[in-house]
């Protein structure tokens, strides 16, 4: 739930800017080798060890802590 409101929370910049690390890092390669709809731990942990989802947490924690004073 969660993770969703802080989804919900994101402009179409912060999206755009989300997905363009996500190409710019192979994201499509390593969804298509290790993406699960039932197991998605095993892309999580991919993304963590080539370090594409450090690339998209600070726009999320941004968002978040932002949403804590509305």
């Amino acid at each position: 739930m969660e993770v969703q409101k802080i989804f919900e929370s994101l402009t179409n910049k912060d999206l755009d800017q989300m997905f363009l690390k996500l190409k710019e890092g192979n994201a499509e390669e390593l969804i298509s080798k290790y993406g699960d709809m039932d197991t998605q731990s095993t892309l999580i942990k991919e993304m963590i060890k080539n370090r594409l989802l450090f690339s998209i947490v600070p726009t999320l924690l941004t968002r978040r802590i932002g949403s804590l004073w509305k």
